[in-house]
């Protein structure tokens, strides 16, 4: 087609200079009043430019609202664009037109009888078909570019996910477990409750000690049991957060696919604390066992061990480390999900927090140096991680998860080390365990303390002893330096002051034999 026509391009002058002839038009406060307006002229723009008795097209008009492309039906909610060249935006408007609103056009319709309205901040501005083209064009090199948008995590991640290798059985610090049992026996014969460092996929669930009913038995609770909270989901090609009941996600959450005008993703619907579900699901055994605050002598201890995750397909989380650094069990129920895991080596963890701080334009997952590995999950499959590992989530089909965290007394560097990012790049974010001290002050000293002081009595070098001695050296050490640093609320110069004496004796005795 010639973009170029004369007459052609006197056509769509001549309509947009007749739309904004229209008061009311122009002074459209938001897009979908614009669709209301300029609906009352449609039928007007047929004698524009009309010679004889041969009547024009009537004007093609599209309304740009974010990531949707409207028309002027009533009640149409829009398609997501791809945003590619003029011929295959027009094709695929016509298309919208005809097959959801059962519009129908006698004769192909002219670019030149398209007309464009956006809102460029609180005014309407009307565009030909070159500023439409314009217009897609820099929409999609932005979305391509920029995570979680819909084009990238259509096009960009995509392509991205087919380079990062499927996971090995004997890749080391990602294990895939058959079942419980051989998840067990792994866990305790690397000596993992020491230190723990790998990540355990179990395919069969069974055996692990978990109950949990059914996806469609959980989303059925939610909207019976304290059904009007209000709980906080992600709009995920925005990045915006929103506030909305149990009750009304779950309707969200069950839309068809053609009635949903974006994707969300629901990671803070805590349900530790409701009495129905804490009677329906019981946690994984180990995450009970090797939980620290469940060893300990707390009160008033906020709970975080049962989630429920609603993701609806193509969401995406970016690269985090969970909250506070604490380990995590994810048992799906329903759909599929892949985790991005990255290591948290020292050199991953730097690079991380530095992303975390920067608004540059290189996406984690594409730095240099930086190893992806990733884990498909299905429903029946259960995912334990250590605390620290940097992870993405991609969700491919709608899915419904159990989740939990937890502090493991094997991740306490990494715990403490995701204190410090968390009070450094995001103060303020509602996402931090508020209890982060006195729960690690509480096991230094009811699980640390006596062996030091007792050890401090027998003259002992903690460190040479023995790996048991080692280790509790090392993590009493860790947590009473961050103590010093962090003190807050009950966490006082008094109360650290036995750990304090306990800490220079022992430095005492290491100097004296070494």
């Amino acid at each position: 087609m010639d973009l170029n026509n004369p007459e052609k391009k006197k056509r769509t002058a001549d309509l947009i200079d007749f739309y904004k002839s229209k008061p009311d038009v122009v002074n459209s406060k938001d897009i979908d009043e614009a669709r209301i307006n300029v609906r009352k002229y449609q039928a007007n723009t047929q004698f524009i430019g009309k010679i004889g008795k041969k009547f024009k097209m009537t004007a093609n008009c599209c309304f740009f609202d974010g990531d949707l492309v409207k028309c002027m039906a009533p009640g149409c909610i829009g398609y997501k664009s791809n945003f590619q060249t003029t011929n295959s935006f027009c094709s695929a408007f016509n298309k919208h037109q005809t097959t959801t609103h059962g519009g129908r056009r006698t004769k192909k319709c002219s670019q030149y009888d398209f007309v464009g309205f956006i809102m460029d901040g609180n005014k309407l501005s009307i565009m030909d078909i070159h500023q439409i083209r314009s217009h897609c064009a820099t929409v999609r090199k932005e979305q391509l570019a920029e995570p979680p948008s819909r084009l990238w995590i259509k096009e960009t991640l995509k392509r991205w996910c087919d380079t990062v290798p499927e996971l090995s059985h004997d890749d080391e610090k990602i294990r895939i477990c058959a079942n419980a049992a051989v998840f067990e026996a792994e866990f305790q014969s690397t000596n993992e409750s020491e230190s723990w460092e790998k990540c355990f996929l179990v395919k069969d669930s069974k055996g692990l000690g978990m109950k949990c009913p059914g996806a469609a038995e959980i989303l059925k609770m939610l909207k019976e049991e304290e059904g009007t909270e209000e709980r906080q989901y992600i709009d995920v090609y925005k990045g915006e957060k929103h506030w909305t009941t149990q009750e009304k996600l779950v309707e969200m959450f069950d839309k068809t696919k053609r009635d949903r005008t974006t994707v969300f993703n629901n990671l803070d619907c805590n349900v530790s604390y409701i009495p129905a579900f804490m009677r329906a699901i019981r946690i994984p055994k180990f995450a009970s066992d090797q939980s620290m605050v469940r060893s300990l002598k707390l009160e008033n201890v906020s709970e975080f061990d049962r989630y429920v995750v609603m993701s609806q397909a193509k969401a995406f989380t970016d690269f985090h480390v969970d909250f506070g650094g604490t380990s995590v069990y994810f048992h799906m129920l329903k759909g599929k999900k892949t985790f991005f895991l990255v290591e948290p080596t020292e050199e991953n963890i730097k690079k991380h927090e530095e992303y975390e701080k920067s608004d540059g334009n290189e996406w984690f997952g594409s730095m240099d140096g930086i190893i992806v590995k990733k884990v498909t999950m299905t429903a029946g499959n259960t995912f334990f991680m250590p605390g620290g590992w940097i992870h993405a989530v991609y969700t491919h089909e709608d899915s419904v998860a159990i989740s939990g965290n937890f502090f493991h007394a094997g991740c306490i560097s990494r715990q403490l080390r995701a204190f410090r990012v968390e009070v450094n790049v995001q103060p303020e974010s509602e996402y931090r365990v508020p209890e982060f001290i006195p729960i690690h002050f509480a096991y230094m000293t009811q699980k640390l303390l006596k062996d030091v002081e007792d050890s401090n009595k027998k003259r002992r070098n903690m460190p040479t002893n023995s790996r048991r001695f080692r280790s509790i050296w090392e993590r009493f050490q860790e947590i009473f330096e961050f103590l010093n640093e962090f003190k807050e609320g009950a966490v006082t110069e008094e109360a650290l002051a036995p750990s304090q004496t306990a800490f220079k004796k022992q430095l005492q005795i290491q100097g004296k034999t070494n």
